[in-house]
């Protein structure tokens, strides 16, 4: 193969590439967000506990999305990266529509388990992509474009999803925002190009355990993947829960809380999400230890503002100090998937990606959403007021550790990356 792709930094064929992976990740988290505002009216329609909620939004998809996402990554290593992307849309959006006719809660946690199939394989095949296409000191910018697919994801969910909850109900809403997937997956068949892999010896290609085993040997990879996977026990909790708590500690519906939640999350989050891949570029081309470093700093920052959140008076209050926890929870993703892309051999950046989200999801997006509906029943036996308020607080600290994590991992980034580039052969990809 090519030792380097024919697409270079800021040319249009990258820039449009860049575009497509960001539609698809938004509809990615579109149709995994939607769910987080209709918790409410599920709950009451199918007469669901706290911990049932967070059986939906936390183990049984997070799990199925990690387990699954492996062997996708595997398939794209090896075969096509676009064949995966397209097929794991085409899935995920037929999939949510299917909730639309769940009647019970067995029905809906294989339908959302099938969700999570489907949108297992897209992240890292995106990722890796964007790793072929842009250079280290170059390469957090776009990561933090592609992040931003998060951000307004979530935007639209919240909104979308509250409107069409108040106008239609909740089973007519996961079928208004799952069907169009479909009609984009065909239109992406014929649009999406994809550059040719960096991977010099084909021998090398990650889609073997032998290969997770010298991706987990290196320790600032493992350093990044575990910290990351710990910030996002409280992260993921924070995502999945917060409309609920709102609604609940303020009494108001699915609309009221959605839009204006929506505009906080999609419009700071995606700021941030790219203000972090900019910065931790222009950081990481002086030390690349900031592609940790500085994720390890906005973690730290949104634990306090979080409490603040939980002691909030009122709604409005509330959605103010919400701000900085919504930052400390997306600017710090672009730089730790530039540093995974930075750190990975040749041939394996897919991969690096596929492990850092089997590891995020088992051991941090699983455990979180759980964690607290748990929590939340348990406190609520036990008499306690306002429990979901206590059971979020109870995890916000989690972050503090994983900052830790991070730091480490950050100070020995600079040795392991310049022993893959040297077996790269390059300078800086």
């Amino acid at each position: 193969m090519n030792a380097a792709p024919s697409l270079a930094y800021g040319r249009p064929s990258a820039a449009l590439t860049l575009l497509i992976l960001f539609v698809v990740a938004v509809l990615n988290y579109v149709d995994r967000q939607i769910l987080t505002i209709l918790l409410q009216s599920i709950k009451r329609d199918l007469h669901l506990s706290d911990t049932q909620l967070g059986l939906l939004t936390g183990p049984a998809f997070a799990i199925t999305f990690a387990l699954a996402g492996l062997p996708l990554a595997f398939l794209a290593e090896r075969r096509s990266r676009k064949f995966v992307i397209l097929l794991s849309l085409g899935v995920w959006s037929l999939c949510t529509a299917l909730i639309g006719a769940v009647q019970t809660f067995a029905q809906l946690l294989a339908a959302r388990m099938l969700v999570a199939i489907g949108e297992a394989g897209s992240a890292p095949a995106s990722q890796s992509v964007l790793g072929d296409l842009y250079p280290h000191g170059r390469r957090a910018g776009p990561m933090a474009i592609f992040s931003a697919s998060v951000s307004v994801g979530i935007l639209i969910g919240l909104v979308m999803g509250g409107a069409l909850e108040a106008s239609l109900g909740w089973r007519n809403a996961f079928i208004a925002v799952g069907l169009p997937g479909l009609a984009v997956t065909v239109v992406l068949a014929f649009a999406f190009r994809e550059p040719t892999p960096t991977t010099a010896d084909p021998a090398q290609v990650g889609g073997s355990w032998k290969g997770l085993a010298g991706l987990w040997a290196i320790r600032p990879y493992r350093g990044i993947v575990i910290g990351g996977a710990l910030h996002l026990i409280a992260a993921s909790a924070l995502n999945q829960w917060i409309a609920a708590y709102l609604i609940r500690a303020f009494a108001l519906g699915p609309r009221e809380v959605g839009v204006p939640l929506g505009l906080l999350v999609g419009c700071v989050g995606g700021a941030a999400t790219i203000a972090g891949g900019l910065l931790a570029d222009r950081l990481a081309r002086l030390r690349p230890q900031w592609l940790a470093w500085l994720p390890a700093l906005t973690m730290v920052t949104g634990v306090p503002a979080m409490v603040g959140v939980f002691l909030a008076p009122t709604f409005a209050t509330a959605l103010a100090l919400l701000v900085v926890p919504v930052v400390s929870a997306t600017a710090y993703i672009s730089p730790l998937l530039a540093g995974v892309q930075l750190l990975a051999p040749m041939g394996t950046r897919t991969a690096a990606a596929g492990l850092m989200m089997l590891v995020g999801g088992v051991f941090g997006q699983a455990v979180g959403p759980l964690l607290v509906g748990f929590l939340s029943d348990q406190l609520v036996s036990l008499g306690t007021a306002a429990s979901l308020r206590v059971a979020l607080g109870a995890v916000t600290p989690i972050s503090l550790i994983a900052a830790a994590v991070l730091w480490k991992a950050g100070s020995e980034i600079p040795h392991a990356a310049g022993a893959v580039l040297h077996s790269r052969g390059v300078g800086a990809t």
